[in-house]
């Protein structure tokens, strides 16, 4: 089920070019609203198959091997970190603002500092969570190991359970981040920032930054081991 949302995310149509949209004169904001739900749709896609696969497989999800190297660091429960929703909507609007000699509305800035806010409370709280799943699970299985010289399936699957529900609670508030980041941004905002979100996403996978990544890579110091 994990290959298959790898499958997913990279057999998926690419995200709708905003850039060519809007360069092509679009005689209303329609067109471009449908290319902004179409590619919103797309990651609510993505979200809700790798939902699936961490019924069928937390570990896959957690763990996943079909991530490459650029990929990884970016991840937190599965995916994308959601601050990074947030500190790429904090570009955006600086980058698009100070082009023209100005400061981003107010209202946009209120909705950082309130996404910023719950991402304080809710982060600490899901990683608070899985320590307290890991310590329950060792302290079951030693118990086990001790008393039956093996750990029971019950008690893997009981923490594959827990694991699965704290995914879902981390992909949950991925979803909302970039539901509320999408209501205070108007149409023409939100194609923007989307196409700057699929870029971020499509890159992470180009094969050249993965070699580049590759080879920059410095031997761990003797010491180390």
């Amino acid at each position: 089920m994990a290959a298959r949302s790898a499958a997913f995310l990279g057999s998926s149509p690419a995200a709708p070019s905003v850039t060519q949209v809007a360069g092509a004169m679009v005689p209303s904001s329609r067109l471009l609203s449908v290319q902004v739900q179409s590619v919103h749709h797309h990651f609510q896609a993505y979200f809700q198959a790798l939902d699936g696969a961490a019924t069928q497989d937390v570990s896959q999800i957690l763990c996943p091997s079909w991530r490459n190297a650029v990929e990884r660091p970016f991840l937190w429960f599965g995916d994308l970190h959601p601050s990074i929703f947030v500190n790429l909507l904090r570009s955006f609007l600086l980058r698009s603002h100070g082009q023209g000699g100005g400061s981003p509305p107010q209202r946009h800035l209120a909705t950082i500092r309130e996404i910023e806010c719950r991402l304080r409370r809710r982060v600490p709280q899901i990683v608070q969570l899985h320590r307290h799943v890991q310590a329950s699970f060792m302290e079951r299985a030693a118990s086990e190991f001790k008393e039956h010289g093996e750990v029971s399936e019950e008690a893997a699957a009981a923490m594959a359970a827990e694991l699965a529900g704290l995914f879902f609670q981390a992909n949950r508030l991925r979803k909302s981040v970039l539901e509320d980041i999408l209501e205070v941004l108007d149409v023409c905002q939100a194609a923007a920032f989307l196409e700057a979100l699929c870029q971020l996403v499509l890159r992470l996978r180009e094969e050249k930054l993965l070699l580049q990544f590759h080879s920059c890579r410095a031997p761990l110091p003797s010491s180390a081991w």
